[in-house]
């Protein structure tokens, strides 16, 4: 539920360390607000938009052009995406679903229980 993780997700960004700098300089607004800490909470009901005087940044230039289906990142449940508008919602909590991840949970438990 970090802003930086739900750009990511939303797919504003191409990887988390861009997304984590986005938000750091100021290219995120959640509910219409300017904010600059990627650690911050989202919670339910919260919309994250890209800042009007960014929409027109390299950054986000790939939101604006057709994205053919083999590219295109799906968001997650939790959250609701309109990609031409850059914009996103957060319609619940996210829940840990094995199909979800792939990452074998069973064996990390494993590893650090030794």
């Amino acid at each position: 539920m970090r802003i930086d993780n739900a750009v990511y997700r939303a797919g504003f960004v191409s990887t988390r360390r861009a997304a984590r700098q986005a938000v750091s300089h100021g290219h995120i607004c959640i509910n219409g607000r300017r904010t600059t800490t990627p650690s911050a909470a989202l919670s339910v009901g919260d919309a994250l938009t890209v800042r009007e005087g960014s929409r027109k940044s390299p950054l986000f230039a790939h939101l604006s052009e057709p994205v053919e289906a083999a590219e295109a990142r799906t968001p997650p449940a939790w959250l609701s995406v309109d990609a031409p508008l850059m914009k996103a919602e957060v319609t619940s909590m996210p829940t840990h679903d094995a199909t979800d991840a792939s990452l074998d949970y069973q064996t990390v438990f494993e590893f650090y229980s030794r």
